[in-house]
């Protein structure tokens, strides 16, 4: 498979891999000590692979396009998703 990068997301995560990953270790939602430094560089290589960049952007662009177009479809039939829910 070919991947074609292109584009200012691709370029930052290309050219910064380690800062992105700390920025999402570290951010208001994650705690970095949590994360041992194996993983941690584990996440830099798997962005410095061009088809996980490709990846990530693809996804990024489907959560902000297509993806809302079927979530809002949802919303309006009334489709919900069923599953069991265990709470301990």
């Amino acid at each position: 498979m070919r991947v074609i990068l292109s584009g200012p997301q691709h370029d930052l995560l290309a050219g910064a891999p380690g800062a992105i990953v700390d920025e999402a270790l570290t951010g208001s939602r994650s705690y970095a000590a949590v994360f041992p430094p194996e993983i941690r560089e584990a996440y830099v290589e798997a962005l410095r692979s061009p088809e996980h960049m490709h990846a990530i952007c693809e996804e990024y662009r489907a959560a902000a396009g297509v993806d809302r177009k079927h979530d809002r479809g949802d919303q309006i039939s009334g489709h919900r998703i069923g599953f069991t829910l265990m709470a301990l």
